[in-house]
C-alpha cells in the first residue's frame, strides 16, 4: 500500500478523484471555505456514493453530482488517510 503524503488543498473534484482512486478508503479532510477552516470531515467513495462524515457526528451518502454541488465554491485541506477501509464485507463472502 502506497503512502499518501498530506495534501495542500484540494477542489471537491479532485478530492473525489482522489478518493475514487483509493476506493473505500477512509480519508480525513479540513474542509475550508475561503481559507477558513470549516471542520473536519471523513470521507469515502464506494460505487456511485459518496459518505460524508460531518463534524458533527452525521454521516450521509450522496451521489457524485449532489456532493459536486454541496461542496462547490469550498475547498479541502490536509486530505489524508485513515487507514480505515470501508465495506470489506463482499471481499469474505458476506452481503454489504
Amino acid at each position: 500500500m502506497s503512502v499518501v503524503p498530506p495534501s495542500p488543498v484540494l477542489s471537491p473534484a479532485d478530492l473525489l478523484a482522489l478518493l475514487r482512486a483509493r476506493g473505500g478508503a477512509v480519508f480525513a479532510a479540513r474542509l475550508t471555505y475561503l481559507g477558513r477552516p470549516k471542520g473536519e470531515y471523513l470521507l469515502t467513495a464506494r460505487g456511485d456514493l459518496v459518505r460524508v462524515g460531518g463534524p458533527d457526528g452525521t454521516t450521509r451518502d450522496v451521489d457524485e453530482d449532489r456532493y459536486l454541488t454541496v461542496f462547490r465554491g469550498y475547498a479541502w485541506a490536509d486530505a489524508r488517510p485513515t487507514g480505515r477501509l470501508t465495506d470489506l464485507g463482499p471481499l469474505f463472502g458476506e452481503s454489504a
